[in-house]
C-alpha cells in the first residue's frame, strides 16, 4: 500500500511540473483562463476568461456562415463573463474575444435544442482535478470523442478546490474542449475545501433563472432530457431547501428522459461504499419521479449498477453509475448485490440520446468502450 501511494504521489507531482511548464510556455499571453463556455441553454451561453492583468475587452459573435450577429463589451477587470442571450436553439456560432484589437482567443458553441427529434451526445466524468498525467489522458480521450456537453460528478480541483490550481487543472487539460463544449459541474467534496467551494463558484456559472438563484444546485432542459444537478456537501434531507427544490422540479418536469448528477454515490462497491443517506434521502424521489439514470463520482472507480427499485417498484427502475476516473488515483472496488459491472479503470461515459432509447458507454483512456447500457422507452 505504502509503494502504491507512493507511485500515486510522483504521478500528481509529475503532472503538476507539466502544468506549470505548459502555463510558462505561454505566459506571453494576457489570458490566463479562456475563453471558456459556461450556463448553456437553448437560448443562451456564458463566454468566461481571465486576464493576467485588469483590461476590458470585447467579444464577438458571429453566425457559422462567419455573419456578424452581435458584440458585447466588459468592464475593466481580471474576470470576464459574458452573457449571450437572445440567440436561436440547436443554432451554431462562433465568438472571437479581443482586446484593444488584440485577439486573445476564440471559439464556437452550438446552443441547446428545444424540441423533440434532437440527438444528444454529452460525456460525465468526476474525480479529475489531479493534474495527474493520467488526468490528461482522459482528458484526451474525451475530447477525441466529441460531446455535445459534459456533466461533473465533482472533485474538480484536488486537493482542496484552491483557486491558483483551476489553471493546472481544469483549464490546461480540457482546454481545447472548455472553448466550445459547456461543463455543467456539481460540488465534489475537496471543492468545498478552499472558502466553502468559494472559487468553484467564482470559477463556473450555471443556469439560473435569475442571479439571486443558488449555484449549488440547478436544472437545464435539452429537448426531451432534463438534469438536474445537486450538491450533496449540503443539506438534502427532506425538509431542506434543496429537497424541496429538487421535489417540485422533478413532479413539474415534463421531461421525456432525466438525468440527476451529484457527488456522493447512492450506490457503490468503493473505499468510501454508499452513502446510505444519499440513498434514503433521494432514492425515493428519483424512482418515484421516474428519473432513468443517477451520475455520481467520489469513488474512484467505475461502477454501473443493476436497474434498481428499492423503493417504487412501478416497473421503471433507476440505473446508477459511480465516474470516478476522471484523473485522480484509483482505489480498490468489488461487487455488491446491487453491482452490475465494478472496475477501477481511468475513464468518462459517452451519452448518446434519442427520442425513444439512451445508450452510456463506459471509455477507457485509450477510446475503447469496455462496458455499456441501453435502456428503451
Amino acid at each position: 500500500m505504502a509503494v502504491w501511494w507512493m507511485r500515486a504521489g510522483l504521478a500528481l507531482a509529475l503532472g503538476a511540473l507539466a502544468c506549470q511548464v505548459a502555463l510558462a510556455a505561454s505566459s506571453s499571453s494576457p489570458v490566463l483562463v479562456g475563453p471558456y463556455l459556461q450556463a448553456g441553454t437553448d437560448t443562451s451561453v456564458t463566454v468566461m476568461w481571465r486576464l493576467g492583468y485588469p483590461a476590458a475587452c470585447r467579444l464577438d459573435v458571429y453566425s457559422d456562415a462567419g455573419k456578424p450577429v452581435l458584440t458585447r463589451d466588459s468592464s475593466p477587470g481580471l474576470q470576464h463573463a459574458v452573457r449571450l442571450a437572445g440567440l436561436r436553439p440547436a443554432t451554431a456560432y462562433a465568438y472571437v474575444v479581443r482586446q484593444a484589437e488584440r485577439e486573445l482567443g476564440r471559439g464556437t458553441f452550438r446552443t441547446l435544442p428545444d424540441a423533440p427529434g434532437s440527438r444528444l451526445r454529452f460525456a460525465v466524468l468526476g474525480d479529475s482535478g489531479s493534474g495527474a498525467p493520467q488526468q490528461f489522458a482522459v482528458a484526451d480521450a474525451l475530447e477525441a470523442w466529441k460531446p455535445d456537453f459534459v456533466l461533473h460528478t465533482g472533485d474538480v480541483i484536488y486537493e482542496g478546490g484552491e483557486a491558483e490550481n483551476y489553471a493546472g487543472r481544469f483549464w490546461l487539460p480540457y482546454h481545447r474542449l472548455l472553448s466550445r463544449c459547456v461543463v455543467y459541474p456539481s460540488i465534489g467534496n475537496h471543492d468545498q475545501r478552499t472558502d466553502s467551494a468559494g472559487p468553484y463558484l467564482a470559477f463556473f456559472e450555471v443556469p439560473r433563472a435569475h442571479p439571486a438563484e443558488t449555484e449549488r444546485w440547478y436544472q437545464f432542459r435539452a429537448g426531451l432530457a432534463e438534469f438536474f444537478a445537486l450538491d450533496t456537501n449540503s443539506p438534502f434531507a427532506p425538509g431542506s431547501t434543496q429537497y424541496r427544490w429538487l421535489q417540485a422540479a422533478l413532479r413539474n418536469s415534463a421531461a421525456r428522459w432525466k438525468f440527476a448528477f451529484f457527488h456522493h454515490p447512492p450506490y457503490s462497491g468503493g473505499a468510501h461504499g454508499s452513502s446510505l443517506y444519499v440513498r434514503q434521502a433521494l432514492g425515493p424521489l428519483f424512482e418515484r419521479h421516474d428519473v432513468e439514470i443517477v451520475f455520481s463520482g467520489h469513488d474512484h472507480h467505475y461502477e454501473r449498477s443493476r436497474s434498481l427499485e428499492d423503493f417504487v417498484p412501478d416497473g421503471r427502475p433507476t440505473t446508477y453509475f459511480v465516474t470516478g476516473g476522471g484523473g485522480a488515483w484509483l482505489r480498490r472496488a468489488a461487487a455488491q448485490p446491487h453491482s452490475a459491472y465494478v472496475r477501477p479503470v481511468y475513464h468518462f461515459l459517452g451519452v448518446n440520446l434519442t427520442d425513444d432509447e439512451v445508450e452510456v458507454a463506459a471509455i477507457d483512456t485509450q477510446g475503447r468502450t469496455f462496458d455499456s447500457f441501453r435502456v428503451r422507452r
